[in-house]
């Protein structure tokens, strides 16, 4: 039976080969050692039941590694197997990994957990020391394992460069609700019902509603919390364009030249007076405290400090209504 159990979405087989190459040089460990269902031999037999293949692996290997991608993120199964061994007591927790920090914001409800990044060469080591420690293995000399320990980094670095990055948000901005952020609660709740035999009705849970729905996009679905509103003049009612929309961690920003990411994204308002912000550009997650500024010649700046709630069942930002005010409308104390 396999000792190290590596989760992760088939569109990132060659992380997860290159993970297997690494440890197996640092721990000495062989090829059966490892259960990756993406690679023929390594996960479940032919002819075998899939479920009952995964969950017998998943229960005999003594390490869980679950890696976490803006791909895998999208898989049931991948939160179904960290949520069954996150109920397991008696079991060592699993060690999540991500291709950079870039992407810790993946590991959405479970934030609280530390993450290890594949294109981190020092990270590497300190997960091939946590995958010892958990088989009871001491690792090899750095040098007989830093040939497939360079080349996961470097394989890591090319597949989810920033540039690559650029291409693939083209089309997720299409859409404005975060899938992960959704699938991944269900998906840890089904997880310990699958540890205990029940994953068909898991399965079931999962699959209803309008999950299919949020699937069939899943492609074109965005990784970003998409926060969009109105500025509208205080007296008319009428549309602002124009207007420079600003969201930013520091509450002083008030022009342009001092809004950069990642402390700072902007928007130019259309005809309509709409703006729409990829709040990801500031790194903003669940909770957090940003303020909005609003600057158009002509008016009073507008300033907002919101809290960013995404809720399970509507994962988008609530839309802003920002009404902007000529000087002679402004209360006393208002920002010029």
């Amino acid at each position: 039976m396999p000792s190290v159990f590596i989760s992760h979405s088939h569109s990132d087989k060659v992380l997860a080969r290159g993970l297997c190459a690494m440890l197996r040089d640092a721990l000495a460990l062989g090829p059966e050692d490892f259960f990756t269902s993406s690679e023929e031999g390594r996960g479940v037999a032919p002819a075998a039941s899939i479920q009952q293949g995964v969950q017998e692996a998943l229960a005999s290997a003594p390490c869980l590694i679950v890696l976490l991608t803006p791909r895998s993120v999208l898989s049931r199964w991948v939160w179904l197997e960290a949520g069954n061994r996150l109920g397991q007591r008696d079991r060592a927790n699993p060690l999540f990994v991500c291709p950079s920090q870039r992407f810790t914001s993946l590991l959405g409800p479970v934030g609280d957990k530390k993450s290890l990044n594949l294109d981190n060469e020092d990270e590497l080591v300190e997960l091939v020391q946590a995958v010892g420690k958990i088989l009871g293995r001491t690792p090899r000399d750095y040098l007989s394992y830093k040939p497939p320990l360079a080349d996961l980094a470097a394989v890591t670095a090319r597949e989810y460069s920033t540039a690559r990055e650029r291409r693939d948000s083209a089309f997720a901005a299409a859409k404005r609700y975060w899938l992960p952020v959704v699938l991944a609660p269900l998906m840890l709740v089904a997880g310990y019902w699958y540890g205990s035999g029940a994953l068909s009705r898991a399965q079931a849970t999962i699959e209803s509603g309008d999950v299919q729905r949020n699937q069939d996009v899943a492609a074109l679905a965005a990784r970003y919390f998409i926060l969009t509103g109105t500025v509208v003049a205080q007296k008319t009612s009428a549309a602002v364009a124009e207007a420079l929309v600003m969201a930013s961690r520091d509450q002083d920003v008030r022009d342009r030249a001092k809004c950069e990411e990642p402390r700072c994204t902007s928007w130019t308002t259309d005809t309509d007076g709409k703006f729409s912000l990829d709040l990801t550009k500031i790194r903003a997650v669940k909770d957090d405290m940003i303020t909005l500024i609003v600057v158009k010649p002509g008016f009073v700046t507008n300033t907002k400090l919101l809290q960013i709630d995404v809720r399970a069942m509507d994962s988008t930002v609530a839309p802003q209504s920002v009404r902007l005010a000529m000087p002679m409308e402004a209360a006393p104390g208002t920002s010029p």
